[in-house]
């Protein structure tokens, strides 16, 4: 069984349609409402969540539920609780590939993860978001990490990229 996970790298934008089954994760449902499950870990996106539900099945983190969600109408598909080993990487692309292994997908196809035109300046991964032309950061060290923790998986689930 082969699933879908859809990130938001700058290269979405040449995204025509999703395939299913799939996991948007975060903003991407906002775009991209065809997907199965709506996988954020960010309480900044309940608003946006809650604005933009289109049935999806939603799953989000203990804590984000604990904190935020239960006050909304929206009741959540899963409550998931992040693999503490995970932590390291920061990502939820690792997050939604571990929760695509914990539903029984044998095969995760990534779209728009870690996959964008980025630049590496004073240590500094600069990248976009599909949906917006805002320029963001992260350390190089810390995407070199979780583009590993990405591919350590592939002990437990094969990760493949799929190409726009």
């Amino acid at each position: 069984m082969t699933i879908n996970i859809y990130g938001c790298s700058e290269n979405i934008r040449r995204l025509k349609e999703t395939k299913n089954p799939s996991i948007g994760i975060n903003m991407f449902p906002v775009f991209f409402p065809k997907v199965d499950y709506w996988f954020f870990m960010d309480e900044n996106l309940v608003p946006y969540v809650t604005d933009n539900y289109k049935g999806q099945k939603i799953v989000t983190t203990d804590l984000v539920f604990t904190k935020y969600l239960q006050f909304t109408d929206i009741k959540p598909h899963m409550v998931f609780r992040p693999n503490i080993d995970l932590f390291g990487a920061i990502s939820s692309a690792t997050f939604a590939i571990d929760l695509a292994r914990i539903l029984g997908y044998k095969t995760a196809v990534l779209w728009g993860i870690l996959d964008g035109n980025y630049e590496i300046t004073k240590g500094k991964l600069q990248y976009k978001h599909f949906y917006d032309d805002e320029i963001r950061e992260m350390s190089a060290k810390k995407a070199l990490q979780a583009k590993r923790k990405i591919m350590s998986y592939n002990r437990k689930i094969q990760v493949v990229r799929g190409i726009l």
